[in-house]
Parts: C-alpha cells; structure tokens; sequence
C-alpha cells in the first residue's frame, strides 16, 4: 500500500507542477476598467495570525502562498498562517528571510538577510552556505534562465547555481566588481542586470554581457516585465522607461519616444514592489499605500504619466499599512501585496460595488437608457444616475425617494413622500397624489407599476392602492406591500400574511389567493408574471401560480429558499433572485423543469458578500431590490449600497485546487505524512488535517473524504480536519478530494498510507489463547455439567437399585418364606393322605408345581439383588441372547469386545441388555440379514454397545416416525436409553443395513470410579 501511495503522490506533484505551468489559462485577469476600490479586497493582519514587515511573495507548484520577512517565513493556504521554522525535523538557518523564488520545476528557494539560502522540495531542506559559495551578505533576489540555471544577487555580487554550487561569475563573464543592484530574466531567456548605473543584459546561449547606453541614477532601481514582453526598469529618482520592446530590441535610441517617464511624485513607484498585471495594469507602492496604472503600454510615448489611467488605495481604505514591499499575481489572477502590517488580496468581484456618496441609504433602482440605472435615495439629495461602471451623476428635482419602476416605453417614475416624479429622459415632471401633502413623511409611496391600458397603480403606505387613469385618482384597495401587472392586463397586488389580491380592470373583478390555495411564504415582496407563470417571492421563499395552484419551490438540499424580495428573468431563461442571503440564480434548465413538475428541486447558486454583494435587501421598502438594465446588467440594491452583475459574463474559476494532507495528530501527537508511516498502538482519538490550495475564495472550497475500504464518500464542506475514534488495527489509506469555488473538482487529491500496529490483546495469538482458554473453560463446564447429570442418573439407579433389594428382602422375608411354610404343611397333610388315594396323587403334583414356582419366584427374587458376576458377564450374556435367535435363523452371530472389560452398574446391565436383545431380535427377524454383529467397547468416556447388521434397513419414514405404527421396539429402546442418561443413534439405509449405537457416559454404566490420573487426552475423550 505504501509504494502506491508513493506513487500516487509523486503523480499529485507531477499534476501540481503542471497546473502552475497552466494556470495563466484557467484563471482570469481583474477588470482593469473597475477602480480599484470595486475590486474585492481582503486584509489579515498580525490578529489573523499574518506577519508583518513583508519582505517578499512566492506562490509555489502546489499552490501555496510563502510569505517572508523579518518575522520569518509563512505558509498560507487561503485559511491559515503556517510559520515555517523547520520542514520534517530539518530546521531552517535563519529565521530573517529576505527573498523567495519558485522555480519552474518546482521548489522554493529562500535567501536570508544575513547569508546563505535554503532549497525546500518534497518535504526535504538542503541550506547553502559559504562553503557551498555565497557570502555572508545579503541574498536580495533570485533568477532562473531559459536553461533552468538560477541565478542570485547578493551583497557581493552575482552567483549562478550549477545544481551543488554556487559559482561567482564576475571574472567569467568580465563583470565589474560593484554592486548588482538589479536582476530580471525576461521571458525571451535574456537576463538583465544593473551593474552601478549601468544596464546590461545577457542573451540565452551567449558567454558574455552586453551593456547598453541607458544609465540609471545612484537610487535603488528595479525591473518588471508587461505581460506582452515589454521590460521596464524602475528608477526611485528618475522614473520609468522600457529597457526592451518586443519587436523594436533594446530601446536605447529615443530618449523623447523611450526614454524615462518622469513620475507625479518620487513617491508612485516604490524601490522594490511592483508588478504588471497579466492584463498590463502596473501595480506599486506609494507614500499612501499602493497605486494603480491601468494599462501599462499606453506610457510607451503616447500617454503622459500625468494623465495615465490611474488610482489610489490606502490605508483609510482598508490596506493592511504602508510600505508594500512585495506584489505577487498567483495562478488564479488575484494580487496579493505585503506590506509593514499584514497581507492584502484584490480578486476579481463577480458583482460590482458602485460607489455612491458617503450616507446615501434607502436606495430606488430603474433602469435607464443606454445601460444606465436611475438611483433614488431617501434623502433630500433625491436620486443619482449611475453610467458604465462607476460614474455617479446627480439627478435634479426628486427627493426623499422610496420607490421606482420603468415602464415598458422607457418612461421612470419615482415615488417619495406623497409624491410621484416620472421622466421621459430630459426633466422630472412632478405628479401630485390624493394624500395628505401636510403630513407628507407618513404617506411614502411603496410600490409603483403600470397596467395593460397605460393607468398608473400606486401603493401608498396608509394611503391603500391608489389608481390614476385619465387624470383622475380611485383608490383599488388597502396597501400592498408590492405590486405588478401582468400582459393579460390583471394586477397582482401582494399583502402581509400570504395574500394576493388579482384586480382585472377591464371586468372590474377581483380574486383573491391565499394559503388555501397553496401560498405559504408569509409578507409578499415581490411578484413577477411571467409567460404561463407567476413567480412570487416573499418571507418565507419563492412560490409558482400555474393559473389554479401557488407551488413552493424548494432547493436540492430540501430547504426552501431565503426571503425573496425580487424577481427578474433574464433574455437567456435564467431566473434571479434578491434574497435575505445574497442574489440567487437558478439556471434556465431547472426553471423548466420546475415549471413542468412542481416537485422539482432546483440548483441555486448564490452569490454574497464574498462576491461583492454589499449587506441584504430591505426588509420594507424600497421594493423590489433587484432590476434589470437595459443593457443586461441586473443590478441589487442592499441595505450598504448597490452592485450589478452581468450574468452573461459570470467570472468563474476553472483550476481545480491541489489537494494536500498537512498532519495526523494521534492522541495529541503529531505526524508528519510520509511512507511507512506508524501510529502508536489503541489510537483513541486520530485526526487527518488536509487543505486546498485555492486562493481566490478558499471559504468556498469543499472537501470529500473516505478512510480505507469506505465506498463512499463523506461530505467534509469546508471543514479542513477529518476526526477518527478507536480505529481498529490495520492498514489504511486517506484519500481527500476538494473543489473550488466554483465547483471545480480535483478527482486525484490527495492521501495518506498508514498502519496502525496492533497492541498484544489484538493479536492473533491473543485471540487464539483466548480461544484456547475459552475452549477449556467451556470443556470444564461441560465436564462438570456431564458429571451433574450422570450423577442424577446414577442417583436415580441407585434408587432403583435399592428399591429392588428392598422388595427382595420384602418378598423374600414375608411371601416367599410364608410360600415355603405352607408348601410344608401341604406336605405335611399329604403324607396323612393314603397312597392310593387318588387326592393324594393330585395334592403331591401341586406341591411340585409350588416347589417349581417357588424356585423360579427364588430367581426372580435374586435377579433384583446385584450378584457378583465375573467382567467378561455382559459379552457372555450378550453372547447368550444372540446364540438363542441364532438357533433359529440361519444369519451368522459374533460378538466383539474392545477396551479392558468392567463391571456395570447392575440396572445398566440389565437395561444395556434389553436394548441390545430388542436390536437382536430386529436384526434376526426383520432384516433378513446374513450377517449380525456385536460389538461391546469399555471406553474411558464411555461404554459403546452396537448392533449392526446387513440386512435390508429401515425406511427413512420409519426412522423419522421413530417406529412402525403399532411397534414399540424402537420407542422402548429409545425411552430405556433416556433413563440410563445415555445417547441412542440408529442409522440406516434400505439395502444397506442397520446399525443401532447405545453411548452410556462412563460415569453412570461402570460400577467402579475411573482412576484419578489420566492423560489429558483421555480427561478430554470423556465427554465425547
């Protein structure tokens, strides 16, 4: 098991290693028209358990992000701070590390402040020190050309790692002796260096440098490379200008076209953070914070850096702090930026925050022309006006707004404190309501719609449903909390307590619905007709009307869905919700479906303040808090702000997380994974901690885990640490699998061999003296139970016994001794009788007959007293009984004796005898038989009397009625058999004889105790 989880592994890294290669492919850059402040930002700082004074940034092939500095080096994998001081018991030497680097091929280097680096790959550290060639010096970046060498700039110079050693190439390759105060290997292969003020660089293949006319200042310079190839070099004094163009070479000809870019402050461009972005945005530090050009290229002589696109983020912003040294863009696309007090990622937002004036509550939305959204607030400012991403212009004229709804001729109304205000595009027109106009803050309007004849429907709070038509307000009904008209020209009206109310205007009826006809989601906020349906969200979910019946619609969990609170349907069928836990979409295949069978469970998949959504949707008004513009952007509005979403451009994640195990902690002790691996005997408790290396949205990510023989798979959610209690001995394997945000599963994940060895109670030996020992117990007990009951047999013989010497002694003191003295006097008078009388004659034959049945009442007397009968009695008995029938059949007779012969017990005797002479007489005169045997064997156990014959058999239906109907001789054996507590087994087959087996446990048939020392064996042999 151990080799194939090794080389389950070592196909993990291989995977790992390619993924990284891969990963500018699966992941996506941030939108670079989007300030940066509409980007999702996340921050850990030391009460997170980040570091502080971040020195540098490296993602490795697995995923992780390493963070160094001052404070040591970091392992973090979205979750959790993992301090790294030693890998696997091989410690780090020094805790002060001032670069990382993650080498194509996998690995991290690490260079120290003081001296010296490390090499960490699969789990093993190699540290390179003055006897492998660095200096003591400071180790400020590492390199890696186009043929896999890496390359260091130290305090002292450059070094280039042969694979065992570093090597000081200045004399090689004719270097000054000054400080490198810069390296870069471009993407072409050729490494870049500044040498004092010089640039120089040198091409993949080539022995030597080659310097260019650019010079720098004597300020900390830096190069970054633009995603199309494009080198820049950073100057803190000068600027910036591009070192290399694709296409043109080195740009060293034009100061005025490629020549430095001077900056609006030394301050925009830091000594060492930076970065551009895979779409060309430049990322770097500023006296603030951090700053952002967008679109890097657009400098190269064409666009001044005074009027570059460009923006600002601080710590008032939510930075971590100032001094962002390093900038790193991982394999999903996000920016992660160091700084003095922590960590900072910006990620891709799939729904855009729009930044609207500090206060601003209460928020209105209606689409606008052209893609723009109408946004009224309950505030004296009125309502603002929200072009492409981000620009925010005042609307003049509404204030105090509460509600807004477009028509389906593009005209928007807003609703305030008992006012209307409605726009064809240029101005507000003002409409005055029938409320009372002195007491204005209590009659805010609640919801707006138009109906099929163009007649304006307002909910107005305390003020009921109001209806303008032609100029002229009718009130319709009490105030509903939303409103909406459907194409047939109904009005659906939605009150508190899961009611409706349809108003057809034409036919002037109204109907109305309720939870007797199925709806159960308690207030109505939102209702949205739709082709054969009616969609209605409210409190408690989201129902369908199919025109009869309101349906709840459930999700897959069989949960009902959060409070709904709007409803939009987009070109594509997909369904949007506004709920209480951030907007929902469920796609257009399960709307169908749930549209064809209300029992359907739809997918929703919802998108919250981990995608940017700010806080939730009113509870009251404004309503509804979801609208779609006219351009196909939906936008939500949120008790914090509003954000719009394209839902034909959803960002998604499509690589898949490298999985790893971390740690086994068995009872408190922890144990790093690796082959052969050995837990302790009676683990009581053993957890398996594993993580996910996605960095985008790491709360997302979900774990499945099955441990040994397990078929199926046990569904962790996020929960990183899998718990076990009292695993059996044995060999087992952990496999653990994850998925991304965005469910993206990795099937191969990861896992863990191990054994856990058995304590001496659980081995095989145990069981067996366990056995053994049970096995004896079980023997005694049953030799103890066997010589119970032979004893209640023996007691019940000797009762007999005794009995029958009583009623001898009985019959011989009274009635044959009485017998005898009246045989005498007959005597007696016969004598006096004559000779010749014939009286005489008759009295002298009765006295021969009473001196003959006296004899025989003599013998019966002494057949009831045990007499002194030699060993060989019951084989010559047995004998006799067998000669008798023998004389009369012509089958042959023998008898057979085994084992040293003993006296019986007398009644054992006698009632062995009467069985045996049953089975003879069957045997001689039922089974035409040529042949009877006898067999009569002294056992230590046991005495064994069998009659075998080869006569014709005995029915199956015979032997399992126990006899003939109206014979006994089977019966009689059997029931004599049970007296004696002995086993009687017959068997036979027609045409293959008889054999009848009679075992009389020892103890009951001998008349003499067997002696105290025997063989074990034969101790044992005297149960069977």
């Amino acid at each position: 098991m151990a080799t194939r989880s090794t080389a389950f592994r070592l196909l993990q890294s291989a995977i790992a290693i390619a993924a990284a290669l891969l990963a500018t492919s699966h992941a996506s850059a941030l939108p670079p028209d989007l300030h940066i402040a509409q980007l999702h930002h996340t921050a850990w700082t030391a009460k997170d358990g980040a570091p502080g004074g971040i020195e540098s940034l490296a993602q490795t092939a697995d995923g992780y992000l390493w963070i160094a500095g001052a404070a040591g080096l970091f392992r973090f994998d979205g979750v959790r701070f993992e301090r790294i001081d030693s890998i696997r018991g091989q410690r780090l030497p020094s805790t002060n590390v001032l670069s990382l680097f993650a080498p194509r091929d996998g690995g991290l280097w690490v260079g120290y402040r003081f001296g010296g680096a490390s090499f960490i790959r699969d789990g093993k550290v190699t540290n390179y020190g003055e006897r492998e060639g660095l200096p003591a010096g400071s180790l400020t970046r590492f390199a890696q050309d186009s043929s896999g060498l890496v390359w260091a700039d130290t305090s002292f110079g450059l070094r280039r790692f042969d694979g065992s050693l570093w090597e000081d190439i200045r004399e090689r390759f004719d270097l000054p002796s000054e400080y490198v105060k810069a390296t870069k290997v471009a993407r072409d292969g050729t490494l870049w260096i500044v040498v004092g003020r010089t640039v120089l660089f040198l091409r993949s293949g080539e022995s030597a440098f080659a310097p260019t006319t650019i010079r720098t200042s004597e300020e900390m310079v830096d190069f970054v490379e633009a995603p199309d190839g494009t080198l820049w070099l950073t100057d803190a004094s000068l600027g910036m200008r591009p070192v290399y163009i694709p296409g043109d070479g080195v740009a060293v000809t034009s100061p005025l076209q490629h020549g430095w870019i001077a900056l609006r402050n030394p301050q925009q461009v830091s000594l060492w953070g930076k970065l551009i972005d895979r779409d060309g945005t430049l990322w770097t530090a500023s006296a603030a914070g951090i700053h952002r050009i967008r679109d890097v290229g657009q400098l190269l002589g064409r666009t001044p850096m005074a009027s570059a696109r460009s923006d600002d983020f601080s710590s008032d912003d939510g930075l971590t702090g100032p001094y962002a040294n390093a900038f790193l863009e991982d394999r999903e696309g996000n920016i992660w930026i160091g700084t003095a007090s922590g960590i900072d990622r910006f990620r891709e937002s799939r729904l855009t925050r729009v930044p609207l004036p500090h206060g601003a509550n209460g928020f209105a939305i209606a689409p606008g022309d052209a893609g723009t959204m109408l946004v009224g607030i309950d505030f004296d400012e009125g309502a603002f006006k929200v072009s492409g991403s981000s620009t925010v212009d005042t609307v003049p004229g509404p204030q105090f707004i509460t509600s807004a709804y477009r028509t389906d001729d593009g005209v928007v109304w807003f609703g305030g404190r008992a006012m209307l205000w409605h726009s064809n595009g240029s101005q507000w027109t003002p409409v005055t309501m029938p409320v009372d106009r002195d007491n204005a803050n209590y009659y805010p309007v609640q919801a707006i719609t138009r109906d099929r004849s163009g007649a304006m429907w307002v909910s107005v709070v305390r003020g009921g449903v109001l209806r303008l038509a032609d100029g002229n307000w009718t009130r319709e009904s009490e105030t509903a909390l939303s409103l909406a008209a459907a194409p047939d020209g109904r009005v659906w009206l939605g009150f508190p307590g899961s009611r409706i109310q349809v108003i057809d205007p034409a036919s002037n009826s109204t109907r109305d619905l309720s939870i007797a006809d199925g709806l159960d989601i308690g207030n109505v906020m939102s209702i949205l007709p739709h082709e054969k349906d009616v969609w209605v969200g409210g409190e408690l979910g989201l129902a369908r009307f199919d025109g009869q019946h309101f349906h709840t619609v459930s999700q897959r969990d069989g949960t009902q869905l959060p409070s709904v609170s709007g409803i939009v349907t987009t070109t594509e069928g997909d369904l949007w919700l506004s709920t209480s836990a951030g907007a929902i979409r469920i796609p257009a295949d399960d709307v169908q479906r749930v549209s064809a069978d209300s029992k359907h469970a739809v997918r929703a998949e919802l998108f919250d303040h981990l995608d940017g959504l700010p806080g939730t949707p009113n509870a009251i008004r404004p309503l509804p808090s979801i609208a779609a513009g006219t351009d196909g952007r939906l936008w939500f509005a949120t008790t914090s702000g509003i954000a719009w979403i394209d839902p034909r451009h959803v960002a998604t994640n499509s690589l898949a997380p490298n999985v790893e195990v971390q740690s086994i902690v068995v009872d408190g002790n922890r144990y790093e994974p690796g082959a052969s691996l050995r837990l302790p005997i009676n683990p009581r408790d053993v957890q398996i901690s594993y993580t996910a290396l996605s960095l985008s949205i790491p709360e997302r990510v979900r774990f499945r885990y099955r441990l040994g023989a397990d078929k199926s798979w046990q569904d962790a959610g996020s929960r990183r640490t899998a718990f076990f209690t009292d695993l059996a001995p044995g060999d087992y394997e952990f496999r653990v699998i994850a998925s991304n945000n965005d469910g993206i599963w990795n099937e191969a994940g990861a896992s863990v061999a191990f054994t856990i060895p058995p304590a001496f109670r659980q081995t095989t030996w145990f069981y067996a003296l366990c056995a053994l020992a049970a096995a004896a117990l079980l023997t005694v007990f049953y030799r103890v139970r066997v010589r119970q009951l032979a004893a209640q047999v023996r007691g019940r013989l000797e009762a007999r016994l005794a009995e029958r010497e009583r009623i001898a002694r009985d019959l011989h003191d009274t009635l044959l001794q009485g017998v005898q003295g009246l045989i005498w006097r007959f005597q007696a008078a016969t004598d006096r009788i004559p000779a010749n009388e014939p009286a005489r004659q008759l009295m002298e034959q009765s006295l021969e007959r009473a001196d003959k049945l006296l004899g025989e009442s003599r013998d019966k007397v002494k057949d009831l007293r045990p007499a002194a009968s030699s060993v060989a009695d019951f084989a010559q008995a047995l004998a006799a009984e067998g000669e008798q029938f023998a004389q009369l059949h012509s089958a042959k007779f023998r008898v057979g004796v085994e084992g040293t012969q003993r006296d019986l017990h007398p009644i054992v005797r006698e009632e062995g005898l009467m069985i045996a002479r049953e089975a003879l007489a069957n045997a001689f005169r039922h089974a035409s038989a040529t042949d009877i045997e006898a067999e009569v064997t002294y056992g230590n156990g046991a005495l064994h009397i069998r009659i075998r014959d080869d006569g014709r058999g005995i029915g199956e239906a015979i032997l399992a009625a126990g006899g003939r109907p109206g014979h006994f001789g089977l019966l009689g054996m059997r029931e004599r058999a049970k007296k004696l507590g002995a086993h009687l087994e017959v068997w036979s087959k027609p045409g293959a004889g008889t054999e009848i087996d009679l075992r009389v446990p020892a103890n009951v048939a001998y008349r003499k105790s067997q002696p105290a020392r025997r063989s074990l064996r034969s101790w044992l042999g005297a149960t069977t």
